[in-house]
């Protein structure tokens, strides 16, 4: 890390959840999706809180689980 920036490695990964918001629900064009949109956002906008708050955990024994599962499927 360059000691002329001062900026924590964390707040990097803020600035970047910040700039990953969803797109807009108004750009569907099927009310259907709009609901599914909102839904979307309240999930995203939980996980960034959590994030932020330092109080998101990964469940490691499910994202080892689920990586054996992809590297067993078969390639085509």
């Amino acid at each position: 890390m360059d000691p002329a920036n001062k900026e924590h490695p964390g707040n990097r990964r803020k600035k970047n959840l910040k700039a990953a918001a969803p797109a807009s629900a108004e750009t569907s064009a099927d009310a259907g999706d709009t609901v599914l949109d909102e839904e979307r956002r309240q999930k995203i906008a939980k996980l960034k809180k959590a994030v932020e708050d330092g109080t998101y955990r990964i469940n490691n024994e499910e994202v080892a689980r689920k990586l054996i599962e992809h590297m067993l499927e078969p390639k085509e």
